[in-house]
């Protein structure tokens, strides 16, 4: 079968034997599309942050295999929403600043590649002297699985659109 007798309507008229209605591109289409729109963040490179506080607030960004997000664009936001401070991280991809007062700070990271993610920071007098307390957040769904784990659910999206393939190109059997 060729790809012009695969995607264009047949000269012939009437119905061919053997073919039903012709709706099983547009639900196999269907189908990809919403498991691509549903998987879309697991399959995606995902970022994860986590902040703390100490001495000085900071942050530490990381992509989902654990690479550090090295030299990306910091902006800080004050407890009112304003620009407090903007910067980029280091090579760990880590960055820390001096609050000036209580409240909620949030925490921009971008990498200038499409990369984005965003965490809060609850700042207060008491929380000065406190040892830094790591708190994840904003993990997409495959994030902190082992590299094996994410490559079977990798494979087996490849096997499912393998599967409908032939599952699609198998219906169609002359008589």
């Amino acid at each position: 079968m060729s790809l012009r007798s695969f995607l264009l309507p047949s000269s012939r008229p009437g119905r061919r034997p053997g073919r039903g209605p012709s709706r099983g591109l547009a639900t196999l289409a269907w189908a990809g599309l919403t498991l691509l729109v549903w998987v879309g963040s697991a399959a995606a490179h995902g970022v994860s942050v986590q902040t703390g506080q100490g001495p000085a607030a900071w942050v530490r960004a990381e992509y989902s295999d654990g690479e550090a997000m090295s030299f990306a664009k910091v902006r800080v936001l004050d407890p009112k929403g304003q620009t407090f401070q903007v910067g980029n991280a280091d090579e760990r991809g880590q960055f820390a600043w001096l609050p000036t007062g209580a409240g909620t700070y949030r925490v921009v990271l971008e990498d200038g590649q499409g990369h984005r993610v965003e965490a809060n920071l609850d700042w207060n007098a008491e929380s000065q002297a406190a040892p830094p307390a790591p708190a994840l957040a904003n993990q997409p769904g495959l994030t902190g699985q082992p590299l094996w784990v994410r490559a079977i659910w990798g494979l087996s999206f490849l096997f499912w659109l393998g599967g409908a393939w032939f599952w699609w190109k198998g219906r169609i059997r002359p008589r």
